[in-house]
């Protein structure tokens, strides 16, 4: 998930992309829980909880990290790696300014507003929204997570009636044109932040995830 400078261009597979060698020294994220950062950590947690809660412990990712970014992803607030875990970045996580990056972003249309949620409880619920891409995968058989992506969005726009992914995922937001895959994310941390406040869009993208992950009734 970026800052969100400008706008991205395109629509790559996976959005950004982030380069493997510019995360270093990853850590298990419980383990840095101390005093200055406790409720930092505990809202990344609280989204895997209520995740897990709602869809079962199928949804669980291989862990939640944090760790240095650098490069050009120096200033990636946090990212996902298809079949792996979440790993947020480190600068972000210690510091207090989450909420006024985000709060930024948000006002600049560049990623959805938070709600009354913490800025790290939305870029987790972001990430934790590829993991729900990955399962949602498993369950279409696809063996693309990028192709599962389209899917997912192609349902979702069909339900509301917008005409072309691209201008589906702009009604959610900037970043949510990147990619099919940052669709669904943004979608995700829309709906997890704002629940029926969420965009129609967002929400119907998580209907369509709730139809795959969730037991028919």
């Amino acid at each position: 998930m970026g800052k969100g400078t400008s706008a991205s261009g395109g629509r790559a597979g996976g959005g950004g992309g982030v380069n493997p060698d510019n995360i270093h020294n990853p850590q298990e994220m419980i383990s840095i829980r101390n005093a200055s950062n406790q409720q930092q950590v505990d809202d990344v947690l609280q989204v895997s909880r209520e995740l897990t809660d709602k869809y079962g412990a199928d949804v669980a990712t291989g862990g939640f990290e944090v760790a240095t970014f650098s490069g050009k992803d120096s200033t990636t607030l946090g990212c996902y790696m298809p079949g792996g875990g979440i790993t947020m970045n480190k600068k972000y996580i210690d510091n207090q300014n989450m909420d006024s990056v985000m709060d930024d972003c948000a006002e600049k249309g560049f990623h959805p507003s938070r709600g009354n949620k913490s800025g790290i409880y939305a870029v987790a619920a972001h990430e934790y929204g590829h993991s729900l891409t990955e399962n949602v995968r498993g369950k279409m058989g696809e063996k693309s997570f990028d192709k599962a992506a389209e899917k997912i969005v192609t349902e979702a726009r069909k339900k509301t009636g917008d005409k072309g992914n691209i201008k589906f995922g702009r009604k959610i937001s900037e970043y949510a044109t990147a990619s099919n895959a940052e669709t669904v994310a943004e979608a995700v941390c829309d709906v997890m932040c704002n629940g029926k406040k969420a965009k129609k869009q967002s929400r119907a993208i998580v209907d369509v995830i709730d139809g795959y992950l969730l037991p028919k009734k």
